[in-house]
């Protein structure tokens, strides 16, 4: 594997406070759509991110490469095998971890979009609060858009969204290393350990979806490392048949009043992705 590496920068904090350094780390393959709006967000909200290509074909690498030295501090190629592995990438990015020791990571993709609850303006500025408090696990909530959205538009401008909430707390996407907490028996999402979560959560806004050409590409017929499925991971990812993809109904789904509000309703939680209910 190789890759280019330049060190993280450090939030500036007051003389009297400890620098919190935050990194996030995306392992990504051709994803090129989501690559300018997840950085530029990432870097908005404080963070350094790490990218993981996996082997992509469209210009991924070269668009991640862009933003080197302006937020992204590390792009590493990753051999592409014929199929996704789960496990694989949370591997690659703990040994990065070990290496850069930072006060805090992230664990995201590149489709999703990560924010802090009501009260804080960015995700720095949480975890800052988060230190005070004693906390190491940040939780977040997950919403998942429907890109229903004109033909001017593009997909993050959707407002329509379902809110995914099998059980709670699911996503603890943000940690201290320094807990020495796991993620690899949960697949990513539960971390086990000495956890002391954070009271609020905060939000993730999940783009599945460009369009719904892509939705029928991206899961039609994606390829998962055979051990992982065979030990329960993937399962609502798996075979999916092209006609339950097909985007529901507006009237199905909540509705934001603007894009990029947090006026979320959380009081009809999904326990299944749309395409499983069919």
């Amino acid at each position: 594997m190789t890759g280019t590496y330049l060190l993280p920068r450090v939030q500036q904090c007051p003389q009297d406070s400890k620098p919190v350094r935050a990194v996030a780390i995306i392992m990504v393959r051709n994803g090129g759509p989501y690559v300018g709006h997840c950085l530029a967000h990432l870097v908005r909200q404080g963070l350094d991110v790490a990218v993981l290509d996996h082997d992509s074909t469209d210009r991924t690498r070269a668009l991640c490469l862009e933003w080197e030295g302006r937020g992204v501090f590390h792009v590493q190629y990753v051999p592409y095998q014929g199929y996704f592995s789960l496990r694989e990438q949370l591997g690659l990015k703990q040994k990065l971890i070990e290496k850069l020791n930072p006060d805090w990571v992230v664990h995201q993709d590149i489709d999703e979009c990560l924010e802090p609850p009501t009260g804080f303006a960015t995700l720095i500025e949480w975890f800052e609060a988060a230190e005070k408090e004693n906390c190491n696990v940040l939780n977040f909530d997950e919403f998942v858009f429907i890109p229903h959205v004109e033909k001017y538009e593009t997909f993050y401008d959707s407002r329509y969204y379902y809110f995914f909430s099998p059980w709670s707390p699911r996503l603890m996407r943000a940690w201290k290393p320094a807990a020495n907490l796991s993620a690899l028996e949960t697949g990513g999402h539960v971390l086990k350990g000495d956890v002391r979560l954070f009271p609020q959560a905060g939000y993730l806004r999940h783009y599945l979806f460009t369009d719904q050409g892509h939705a029928y590409q991206k899961y039609a017929a994606r390829p998962f490392a055979v051990s992982e499925v065979e030990q329960g991971w993937h399962r609502n990812r798996l075979s999916i048949p092209k006609a339950a993809l097909h985007f529901p109904a507006k009237q199905l789904l909540e509705c934001l009043p603007v894009a990029g509000s947090r006026a979320f309703n959380v009081r009809n939680p999904w326990k299944q992705h749309y395409w499983q209910t069919r």
